[in-house]
């Protein structure tokens, strides 16, 4: 559509879909068995939050590779065009590209539901394609493979996000639960913040492939070995 007619064009066509995603919104209903318990001041909340993430152990592993992992996917949603801007690919692909992107997000997803990633040696698999995809994103200069490479990263990322986000869940009692995942998230984006303050003067700098090496260290490639 941005080729054929205009990218204003295909902005504003976006907007249905905004309007239904708001409509469903309204339509959810919060629960409320969360009022049943006591109420806690947020002081001590915070602190039981902290301390549980923190505390030295699996759990500060496991949100050490979910901060990364989110960092990753951030960088690859936000900055992802930068590449194919740098090698002038054609207007075409940018869709194909942000096509491929989301749905390999979908894909992530449902592998992961399928429990095809909980394996231990599946996580190593998938390790192996996010270092070679990052490394892609550093090596190799082609519009093909910027655009896959994404893809990849975004499809493996999505499925370890979810698998490690599980395993928090799973080792934190229900009382920090929704605290302590509401705060990972604010860690990430916090994370997320500084990480592109300093890719932007990179990139500005020295250029797009040699930022890419900021991808290649941030992505979580090696840290899901270091979760038992």
């Amino acid at each position: 559509m941005a080729t054929v007619l205009s990218p204003r064009l295909a902005y504003f066509a976006t907007i249905p879909l905004v309007t239904i995603s708001l409509g469903a919104l309204l339509t959810f209903k919060e629960p409320h068995l969360h009022h049943a318990e006591g109420r806690t001041s947020l002081k001590s909340h915070l602190l039981a939050i902290s301390q549980t993430l923190f505390q030295p152990g699996k759990t500060l592993r496991i949100v050490t590779v979910l901060l990364a992992t989110s960092l990753l996917l951030s960088v690859i949603f936000e900055f992802g065009p930068l590449w194919q801007l740098a090698l002038a690919a054609p207007v075409g692909l940018y869709g194909l590209a942000n096509a491929a992107v989301l749905s390999a997000g979908g894909v992530g997803s449902w592998l992961s539901v399928r429990r095809m990633l909980s394996k231990p040696a599946t996580i190593v698999g998938v390790a192996g394609l996010l270092m070679v995809s990052s490394l892609a994103l550093v090596i190799v200069k082609h519009a093909v493979v910027v655009i896959l490479a994404p893809g990849v990263l975004v499809a493996g990322g999505v499925g370890v996000s979810m698998v490690f986000t599980r395993l928090l869940h799973d080792s934190l009692s229900s009382r920090v639960r929704a605290g302590a995942a509401s705060g990972v998230s604010a860690l990430s984006s916090i994370a997320f913040v500084l990480f592109a303050l300093i890719f932007g003067v990179v990139s500005q700098h020295v250029g797009i492939f040699h930022a890419g090496w900021m991808v290649v260290t941030a992505s979580p490639w090696h840290r899901p070995l270091a979760v038992p």
